[in-house]
């Protein structure tokens, strides 16, 4: 039983952290829609020498990098996400990306799979950003987070 209650705590404090992290993201509002911009105090880039971390360890560390918040069909992230990897390359040569579809709470099973549906289509359309910008598809970890406390679909890029 105590174990159950240490595995509780952990991922509590995991939560926490996270949503911690999140706060602190930056977004700007493009033509009322709102794409993500790299927060201002996000974690420092390693240096270009480092290598990637493994699959999710950018996910772990609990900052992402760029959040893009689809609030509408026709969120613009193109510009924003083409500057933040822009400088990300100029720290760090071998870039890697935890690249993780956030859904919102629902109200029903539909409702999860629909939102979550649509992330995933979401998450795809920015990989291809990223291919488009250089990103090779193997440096790319998708995932998908559903059911968290955002009113959102969300595309969180991690650096690892």
């Amino acid at each position: 039983m105590s174990s159950c209650l240490i595995a509780r705590a952990a991922l509590a404090a995991f939560v926490a952290v996270l949503l911690a992290a999140c706060a602190k993201t930056a977004t700007v509002s493009t033509e009322g829609d709102t794409a993500a911009a790299p927060a201002a105090e996000t974690a420092a880039e390693p240096t270009s020498d480092a290598a990637p971390g493994p699959p999710g360890s950018g996910f772990a560390g609990g900052r992402p990098f760029i959040v893009i918040r689809f609030t509408s069909s026709n969120v613009d992230y193109e510009k924003p996400l083409a500057a933040a990897i822009q400088r990300a390359r100029a720290a760090r040569s071998n870039l890697a990306f935890d690249l993780v579809a956030v859904t919102p709470q629902a109200g029903s099973a539909d409702e999860l799979a629909d939102d979550a549906a649509r992330a995933r289509e979401q998450a795809a359309a920015v990989l291809k950003s990223l291919n488009t910008l250089g990103i090779p598809a193997d440096r790319v970890n998708m995932m998908t987070w559903t059911g968290q406390a955002t009113d959102a679909n969300e595309i969180r890029l991690y650096i690892r």
